[in-house]
Formats: structure tokens, sequence, C-alpha cells
């Protein structure tokens, strides 16, 4: 199995930024790790806390046959998971791109192609609460592994499995595991559109490229992008959806 080039920085603006800024000498399978981010970002324009204690990294993927960013958000998705539950936490995938323990968010994962003529990287950043503290401000939607533990755990094991679980996912059938690690099936939700219309309706399914279907009122929709509130147990979740410019998305250089 090949190794993997660590980059252990003490604190940087983003690690999605600095692997961008030195994409053409950083070798196929980098991790710039770093132990804080101040201009941490996640979905679109909004920002990821990114405090001393969480587990903060961006991997640097050259050398993919496959480039499709969403098979790269699915297997590092199941990576997550699967290295959670070895540390007996109960962690599931929330569509598109984060991972929830119950109700709250733990981490979140971003995908981007850096394009010059073609494809020639993909970046992949993770945020993941482990140790460090959960801003009140979004306590009621935010958890860390420490709160979920109660104990500290070692960040570089962690990064370690991390990898050493991307490395052992069989690309072949990422599907079906990233299916099986969701809990959206069946669930009543409403959609709001691209145009701001609100759609009701029951997860019907959840498709390869990234798309969700829902039936409503006995018809099956497929929609691409959009926003998500998730009903359940008499609570609301709003999900951001946008697959095809979000997460997903290209980024362009020289």
């Amino acid at each position: 199995m090949e190794t993997w080039n660590i980059i252990h920085l003490n604190e940087i603006d983003s690690t999605m930024d600095y692997v961008k800024r030195n994409i053409s000498a950083l070798p196929d399978r980098s991790v710039i790790w770093a132990d804080m981010q101040y201009k941490g970002r996640g979905r679109g324009k909004n920002t990821w806390l990114s405090p001393r204690g969480g587990l903060w990294f961006s991997v640097v993927l050259k050398s993919k046959d496959n480039m499709n960013p969403w098979h790269t958000m699915m297997t590092f998705s199941v990576a997550l998971v699967r290295t959670l539950r070895r540390h007996s936490v109960d962690a599931w995938i929330k569509w598109p791109n984060d991972i929830y323990v119950e109700r709250k968010k733990v981490a979140g994962i971003l995908v981007e192609n850096v394009i010059k003529g073609k494809p020639i990287a993909q970046v992949v950043g993770i945020g993941l609460n482990v140790n460090n503290d959960i801003d009140r401000t979004i306590s009621d939607k935010a958890t860390s592994l420490f709160l979920q533990m109660g104990k500290q755990i070692s960040l570089s094991d962690l990064l370690m499995t991390i990898l050493d679980e991307y490395d052992s996912t069989d690309s072949e059938d990422i599907y079906e595991r990233w299916l099986r690690f969701s809990r959206l099936l069946g669930m009543d939700v409403e959609l709001v559109d691209n145009s701001g219309v609100i759609h009701n309706g029951r997860v019907a399914n959840l498709l390869m490229d990234g798309s969700i279907e829902l039936s409503e009122k006995g018809d099956k929709k497929i929609y691409r992008a959009g926003s998500l509130i998730l009903v359940h147990e008499g609570l609301a979740t709003e999900i951001q959806r946008k697959t095809s410019k979000i997460d997903v998305s290209n980024s362009h250089i020289g």
C-alpha cells in the first residue's frame, strides 16, 4: 500500500487554500494537517470553526483513475463513518457531505477538482470535531467525539485510521456502502428548489450521481439541487444541498 505524505502545520488560514497555492509542488497522496485554521470553510460561503483540538486536514489526490468528485465524496464519507464506529460512536452520513451523531454534526467534507485544461488533482477537505470545544452558538447542532465518548482521542491516530479506511474501501461497492450508512430513506422532508418552490415528499432514493428522489403525492421526482428540511420526531433540521456547485465543485488555476 502506498504511503501518505503528511505535512503537519501549527496554524494556517485553510488547508484547502494551502493546497491550492502549492498544488504543483505537492505530490500525490499529500495530507496537509493543521492544528488550527483561522479561515476554515464549509459549503459555499459557510465558515467552519477550527480551533485547536479538532482534526482539520486536506488530501491531495493526483493519480486517481476516477476523478468523479461525488465518488470521492462517498468514499471519504464511508471512511469517516467506519472510523468513528471503530470508537463505538454511532455516526451516519447526512446527505450530501456531513457526518452526524444522533442529530448533531460532527464532521464535514468538501471535494474540489483542480483544473488546468483538464483535472490535474482532487482536493478533499475534512473537518472533524474531536477534542475541541463546541462554540455555544452552535452547540444545539454540533458535537464532538469528546462529548460523545467522554475522553480525548489522539488526533494523529485518528487521522491515520481515516486514511487507512479510505485505502481499504472497495470502490466497486462504494455506493452501496454509502447508502447503507445514510438514514434518510423513507423520511418525510421539505425540499426548497432553486426557484424557491417548496416540495413536500418522502425520500425514495439517493442516486449514484448525488441527486435525491422524492415521492410526492404518488409521483416520484428527482432533484439535483436545493435545500432540504428533514422532519424527524417532530423536529426539523435544514440540510443545504447543491450537488453540482457545492462540495463537488471545480477550481480553476493558471
